[in-house]
């Protein structure tokens, strides 16, 4: 008998996605699937939506909440799965026919990690794919290897991965309850409990990019939350101020932060000086990366240039 596979699915007013993201797990050729969606509040379509799935089939399990955020919905779904493994999907995405299988080929993992497909179909962007190298890397020897500019885009995501549901629940691992960067902190505290990863270049989990979602919109206080992935780094993983490590983690913060306050200068100002009240700028370190950019953007920050920053990130926009 297979292994039981659970697919967490939390759904915000995806009425127009939510279809096509169930039809791609129903139609998956590994069949062993326990489909547990959480209604996070929605107030359209999507919750009769996947009740009208759910007289197709019963491997769906189907929960309502309050409006709390993926985090919370994610959460409920962790404590409500079944399975041996489980897996995260957002209801805009969709999976590839063969994908669950070819995850579970590397079951006897702790961590499987394959490879995402990003399409925007709302503005026009090159289709753009993730794809990690094929190779084992064994923790905590090798956690610090994982949190560079190369490998650490794929690892700070909870979806395209085969996770262990025993080591999420013996370990109370959970989900925080903010809007960035909650992903990024599972990671590194699911990263610390385990003992190996396996690593696919298979691409099978398709990321449907959607304007005006919370992952692709703009918020000009991502500073507070964004800054919780290095200080929850430093915690989980001992690290020191002066590690490679924690120096990229902090660096990436504050790009996301920069990102998210390009609406107006004035913003972006008032953004940068709460950085600079938290003391964060003085911790960042010279040499720590093999990136110039990086020691470019650093250079920049020491010195205040805050008007060529808002620049250079408004023109990433």
């Amino acid at each position: 008998m297979k292994d039981l596979v659970s697919i967490i699915i939390p759904v915000y007013n995806k009425e127009k996605y939510i279809s096509n993201c169930i039809e791609s797990v129903l139609s998956q050729t590994y069949e062993a699937l326990e489909i547990v969606v959480i209604n996070d509040g929605s107030t359209d379509s999507s919750s009769q939506l996947v009740i009208d799935f759910i007289k197709k089939d019963k491997r769906i399990k189907f929960f309502s909440q309050a409006n709390a955020g993926v985090g919370a919905a994610r959460n409920k779904g962790i404590l409500s799965a079944t399975g041996k493994d489980i897996l995260f999907l957002d209801a805009d995405d969709v999976l590839s026919k063969n994908y669950v299988e070819n995850l579970m080929k590397y079951k006897k993992y702790d961590l499987v990690v394959s490879g995402i497909r990003i399409i925007s179909h709302e503005r026009k962007i090159e289709e753009q794919q993730i794809i990690p190298e094929n190779s084992v890397k064994y923790l905590p020897e090798d956690i610090e290897k994982i949190l560079t500019h190369d490998k650490y885009p794929i690892f700070s995501i909870v979806c395209t991965k085969l996770f262990n549901l025993s080591i999420i629940k013996e370990n109370g691992l959970a989900f925080l309850p903010i809007q960035y960067g909650e992903d990024s902190i599972f990671m590194i505290s699911y990263l610390s409990k385990i003992k190996t990863v396996k690593t696919i270049s298979f691409v099978g989990y398709i990321n449907n990019v959607v304007l005006g979602t919370l992952s692709h919109g703009k918020n000009k206080n991502v500073w507070k939350q964004a800054k919780l992935i290095p200080e929850n780094a430093r915690k989980i993983l001992n690290l020191s101020n002066e590690s490679n490590a924690w120096q990229f983690l902090m660096l990436r913060s504050m790009k996301l932060s920069f990102m998210n306050s390009t609406n107006t200068y004035r913003d972006f100002k008032k953004n940068f000086k709460i950085i600079e009240d938290d003391g964060a700028i003085n911790l960042l370190t010279f040499s720590k990366t093999n990136r110039s950019i990086d020691n470019f953007m650093i250079l920049m920050v020491k010195y205040k240039l805050i008007f060529i920053l808002y620049r250079l990130f408004k023109l990433r926009n």
